[in-house]
């Protein structure tokens, strides 16, 4: 339970669930007060969505800006986003420890068996080709029960 704990960032015996979380409140995901009241029941937190109902292209960006699909199993590609991560990200809230993951840990992580190469997405700069921005998903089938 600890550990499922730190990762959630939810403790349910200290009712962090009201807890504010200064970056997930503001972006377009479901937040964990709207749960805090529920019956928590089984099942998906969205209803399923279709392939036909997916957005084909990406959200449009500025002008200087364009999306890419980013290859971690190219060398180039894998050391620009260990760059971008290492240089702009960090694991805590004060600011004290460096994301400093290896590439060889990148590739475990975001490239999992019958992973989609059109899930691991980058933002470049369109004059230089800088990669700028990244993000990725896995997929995953999980069942929680009783939890």
């Amino acid at each position: 339970m600890k550990n499922l704990e730190f990762l959630s960032g939810v403790n349910p015996n200290l009712n962090s669930v009201s807890k504010p979380r200064i970056f997930w409140d503001t972006q377009p995901v479901p937040k964990f007060a709207d749960y805090e009241n529920s019956e928590n029941k089984s099942g998906p937190l969205e209803e399923k969505q279709t392939v036909e109902s997916v957005r084909k292209e990406g959200i449009p960006l500025p002008a200087q800006f364009e999306w890419c699909e980013v290859n971690l199993n190219d060398e180039n590609e894998a050391k620009e986003v260990y760059d971008l991560l290492t240089e702009n990200y960090v694991e805590d809230d004060d600011n004290m420890f460096r994301f400093d993951y290896s590439v060889e840990f990148l590739r475990w992580a975001v490239l999992p068996p019958n992973y989609y190469k059109e899930w691991l997405a980058g933002v470049r700069v369109k004059k230089n080709k800088k990669l700028v921005g990244f993000i990725t998903a896995i997929p995953l089938h999980l069942v929680v029960k009783n939890f």
